[in-house]
This record gives structure tokens, sequence and C-alpha cells, in this order.
């Protein structure tokens, strides 16, 4: 039976998906001088750490794990292609897991202290492994729906959007949200002033 196989088209959208996230990093720098009053020196070595965190994921924790497989696949590639799938999409899984689970603890718990909010946002790095098994679980997909001849044009596509997720969309709807958020705010606590110096105005004037 004619079917259309529409697991690229899933992945794309969790790639661009994930891609627009990177943008919410500069916002967290922001969010950081602001509530834990972090100067340029404090910022910088959490720039640095976050950095040694997803390249120390890539080379021995996620990375370990992508080189035993392919050790194994010159001997086997078609028929451990079904697991091959597999492997990457447990990768892809994890790391999305790991990035949600951090945006989803600073946005609820609103971590009391810098050191709390550094092991939190730690973990989206972690999630870095996303990137990797997602260029690989792509391949694996067009490779068994027999399309070998299109590599260069699935590539191109993921580039594509990994350029315009990155750094366009992202940074525009981050920067946009921020922007009214930052103004609702702003309009909250002049009305919140003008009502108790209203309040304050009363009380004075009935003593």
């Amino acid at each position: 039976s004619h079917y259309k196989d529409w697991n690229l088209t899933c992945l794309a959208i969790a790639f661009l998906c994930y891609l627009l996230t990177v943008a919410l990093f500069p916002l967290k720098y922001i969010y950081a001088q602001n509530v834990y009053e972090w100067d340029a020196t404090q910022l910088g070595c959490y720039i640095s750490m976050m950095g040694w965190v997803r390249g120390i994921h890539l080379l021995y924790l996620s990375g370990t794990g992508l080189r035993n497989r392919e050790m194994s696949r010159h001997w086997i590639l078609h028929a451990a292609l079904s697991r091959e799938i597999h492997f990457d999409l447990l990768v892809v899984r994890f790391s999305l897991a790991l990035d949600f689970t951090s945006h989803l603890l600073v946005t609820t718990l609103a971590p009391p202290s810098g050191v709390v909010f550094t092991a939190i946002t730690a973990l989206s790095r972690m999630g870095a492994g996303f990137l990797p098994a997602a260029h690989s679980l792509s391949l694996c997909i067009l490779r068994a729906s027999g399309e070998t001849a299109e590599e260069g044009k699935l590539f191109g596509a993921l580039s594509v959007l990994q350029a315009t997720g990155s750094t366009i969309i992202g940074p525009t709807l981050c920067g946009t949200l921020f922007l009214r958020t930052a103004a609702l705010i702003f309009v909250a606590g002049c009305a919140v002033s003008i009502v108790r110096s209203r309040q304050y105005c009363l009380a004075a004037h009935e003593r």
C-alpha cells in the first residue's frame, strides 16, 4: 500500500523547536544579572561553565555511546539499521527531556540562589546531544526509505533550519516575548504604585 512517510517531517519540527530554545540563553544571562546581581566576572564564569558542561557531555558521556556504535557500523550496516534508528531516537528523546526539564524548573521553581540556577540550567547543556543524534537519525531514516541519493538535500535542509531557527526566528520570538513581559511588569508596577499612593493619601486625609 502506498503511504507517505512523515518521520522526517516530525523530526524536522522537533529540530526547529529545539533550536528555538537556543535563543533563551541570552535572556538567562539578563535574568541572572538582575535577580542574582551578577557582575561581568560572575557572568563570564557562568558562560564558561556552561561551555565546559556541554563539551564534557559531548566528548565523554553521549560521545562514548556514539563512538561504540560507530565501531560496529562498518560490518552490520544493513542488518543493524533498525537498531541504529532506535539508538538515535533514544538519544534524541533523552536530550529533549533534559532540555525541557531544565527550562521547566527555571520557570516554575524560580531558583533562590545562583548556585541552584547554575545547576538547573546545566541540564539543558547536557541535552546538547540532540543535534548530532538528530542528524544521524535523519540520515538513518533516509537510508531506510531507500533515498540515499538525497543525503545532500537532507543536510542542506537541516542547515537552513538550524540557521533560521537559532539566529533569526528564535531571537525574534524570545526578544519580543521579553519586551512584552517587561512592559507588562512595568505597567503593573505603575498601577500598583498609583493604587498604593491613592490609599496612602486617603488614609492621611482621614487622619
